[in-house]
């Protein structure tokens, strides 16, 4: 089983402070993402930027890196509408795994036996490139520029859009 690196396993909740006010988020999941994805699109333009994701991925690394705090992690999620275990890129290995695993479930089910060993390279390595490409699609997220975070931040709280 290959292990998924691209998350917080238990996410506790945190507190922000912004412009003297502090503000309790408690999980991505609880928020209403419709109603985040209506603020995103009234943002303006310039306060959004592309970042590109390397392998495995450490959320609480790139908001760190990005914002200065672990904790924005979930604004990555819930502005991409993106699944943390899924749909972020992961490394040769572990699509490899994905590949292997697919393949082997598909001839289980639809062949039994009674499919030669080439014909089963042919399969993984189908899904292979399936993966990768996938793989390719989900390494740019969308990202608020580390300039407008507060503003972004505290405006989202006006409109009732974090908790």
């Amino acid at each position: 089983m290959a292990y998924l690196k691209n998350t917080i396993i238990n996410f506790d909740n945190s507190d922000h402070t912004i412009l003297n006010t502090t503000y309790s988020v408690e999980d991505y999941r609880s928020l209403n993402l419709n109603k985040i994805l209506d603020y995103i699109e009234v943002c303006e333009d310039n306060m959004f930027d592309w970042y590109q994701l390397q392998n495995n991925a450490n959320l609480e690394k790139v908001a760190l890196d990005l914002y200065g705090n672990p904790d924005y992690w979930d604004i990555l999620i819930a502005i991409n509408g993106r699944n943390p275990l899924l749909d972020l890129p992961f490394d040769f290995d572990v699509l490899e795994s994905f590949s292997e695993s697919k393949a082997q479930s598909y001839v289980d089910k639809v062949y039994g036996k009674d499919l030669s060993e080439s014909t089963k390279l042919e399969l993984i390595d189908s899904y292979r490139k399936k993966f990768q490409t996938r793989n390719e699609e989900l390494r740019v997220i969308r990202i608020v520029k580390p300039s407008m975070i507060q503003k972004f931040l505290q405006k989202g709280y006006e409109e009732g859009c974090f908790k």
